[in-house]
């Protein structure tokens, strides 16, 4: 996927890019409330119940009907008009009376269906918001474990190791010793970092729910 050779080596790692949310949690659930992708649908939802009502309830009003010909004539004996062409022009109304029992059915099941999506929508915003709660939540406690580690564990860690190497070489401690400490420190950062891909991946589940980017680097 690198269009690197099989025999280069990898470059070294550098310092890892650690974001956080720019906004506080009552900010994002406000965020998510208008701009979800799943709230976002269920609102096209609730607009197209609202027309489909609209367009219901017009069927209770009389349907003008308006009409407009012109008509050739050819010239006949005996004819007062001597084949002159003329315009007609007609009006009417379509009024439901035998069709209101009917309309009023299908007037009921529009704002039926208005309601389900009303509560659906409102459902929605709650569940978004409860996700977005649970996710920020989760988000503080790895924030302040990646700083547990940042500022104590790994300190501790590879203080620990320099004085192992200093004991070694001074002949103080054998190498199993030092190796001993190695590891730990490999298996410190290699902890630190499932933390903080966990972090990230918390971070990315809110910016999904919030239909957006709300995160900056630290």
């Amino acid at each position: 996927l690198l269009n690197r050779p099989p025999t280069a080596s990898l470059p070294p790692l550098g310092e890892a890019h650690i974001l956080e949310p720019a906004c506080t949690l009552e900010e994002l659930q406000d965020l998510a409330a208008g701009s979800s992708p799943a709230v976002a649908r269920q609102e096209t939802v609730l607009e197209r119940s609202e027309a489909e009502r609209a367009l219901a309830r017009i069927g209770y009003y009389p349907e003008l009907m308006v009409g407009v010909g012109y008509r050739i004539r050819d010239a006949v004996a005996m004819d007062p008009v001597s084949g002159e062409d003329f315009w007609s022009f007609s009006l009417g109304f379509d009024v439901p009376l035998f069709t209101a029992s009917r309309q009023r059915h299908l007037v009921d099941y529009t704002e039926a269906d208005l309601l389900v999506a009303e509560a659906r929508l409102t459902q929605l915003r709650n569940e978004v918001a409860q996700k977005i709660f649970n996710l920020y939540r989760r988000y503080e406690t790895l924030r302040e474990r990646l700083r547990l580690y940042e500022e104590e564990v790994l300190p501790l860690a590879k203080m620990s190791l320099e004085a192992a190497v200093s004991g070694y070489s001074a002949g103080e401690i054998n190498l199993t010793s030092l190796l001993t400490s190695q590891r730990l420190l490999f298996d410190r950062e290699l902890e630190y970092f499932r933390i903080l891909h966990e972090y990230h991946t918390v971070l990315a589940g809110i910016e999904y729910l919030v239909g957006g980017e709300v995160c900056i680097s630290r």
